[in-house]
């Protein structure tokens, strides 16, 4: 697994991280689904009509942007950088990833991704 593969799992799962929680009411759920989204949000997301949002994904992208597993040494799930409660980025102003490597940057923020 390269170095990128959690950022680029982050990025794919970016609609867990933009709904609240608690919204996902059904995992089976098949039909296209519009969640309402924050004023401002709404007009950077979209759906391909070929590939609608179901809540079914919406609840298999949260799941695997807290799952740690996915990391290269199962530390990090995306949420250990993007914090939503720090707007989806850590706070920090160099990012710390898998095995303690310090980055060179920090991390950028989800939203509006």
């Amino acid at each position: 697994m390269s170095s990128r593969t959690p950022t680029l799992i982050c990025l794919a799962t970016f609609a867990a991280a933009l709904l609240m929680p608690g919204t996902v009411a059904s995992q089976t759920s098949t039909v296209p689904y519009r969640p309402a989204l924050p004023m401002g949000l709404d007009l950077y997301t979209h759906v391909p009509d070929e590939n609608p949002l179901t809540r079914a994904k919406i609840a298999l992208g949260r799941r695997l942007f807290f799952d740690s597993l996915l990391s290269a040494d199962t530390s990090l799930a995306c949420v250990s950088c993007h914090d939503p409660a720090r707007a989806f980025t850590d706070g920090r102003p160099v990012s710390v990833g898998v095995f303690g490597r310090r980055g060179t940057r920090n991390v950028p923020t989800l939203v509006n991704r």
